[in-house]
């Protein structure tokens, strides 16, 4: 016969197993989410390199063009157009 005490620690422990079910659940679905924040963050990471890119290969020519356009509207201006790494030496000092 089951004493009044065994009856509360059996619960005791279906009400432990039960959390900690719930638990391990939570931590599934907060793994899922980190999985597909890493993705997410690769591909973004592989978005900027080709902006990156992009944009250093046309950097001259459109300073070129800059140029030329400062020259007919009589600006004597030398700003350039900014070094993608220029600006991330800036950003990490």
């Amino acid at each position: 016969m089951e004493t009044n005490n065994s009856k509360e620690i059996k619960k005791e422990l279906s009400d432990i197993k039960r959390l900690l079910s719930e638990q391990e659940n939570k931590l599934d679905l907060i793994l899922l989410s980190l999985e597909s924040i890493g993705n997410n963050s690769r591909r973004m990471d592989e978005h900027i390199g080709f902006v990156e890119n992009t944009y250093s290969s046309v950097r001259r020519p459109l300073n070129y063009i800059k140029e030329k356009l400062d020259i007919f509207s009589g600006e004597k201006t030398s700003v350039q157009l900014p070094d993608v790494q220029d600006r991330y030496k800036k950003l990490l000092n």
